[in-house]
């Protein structure tokens, strides 16, 4: 008798997030909370990009060129979720 064996496929994430220029960048890290959530929700964090800006980009909210970054880190690092 053949038993029926089951395959789990963790997605893998890429966490952006955005950090005012002002923070200090050796204080705490402005994505540890979001990466426990993903993995909570049972992703694999593959990647992680924080943009340091004073204000949002009105368009694209990180800006023009992080947004071609993540589109080419999703591309090489076969990202499934943003």
């Amino acid at each position: 008798m053949k038993t029926a064996q089951q395959t789990v496929y963790l997605e893998r994430a890429l966490l952006v997030g955005m950090a005012e220029s002002r923070v200090d960048p050796h204080g705490p890290d402005p994505l540890e909370e979001l990466t426990r959530l993903v993995e909570t929700a049972g992703a694999v964090v593959v990647d992680r990009i924080l943009q340091r800006r004073d204000r949002p980009d009105p368009r694209t909210y990180i800006g023009s060129g992080k947004v071609a970054e993540i589109s080419q880190r999703v591309l090489d690092g076969k990202i499934d979720c943003v």
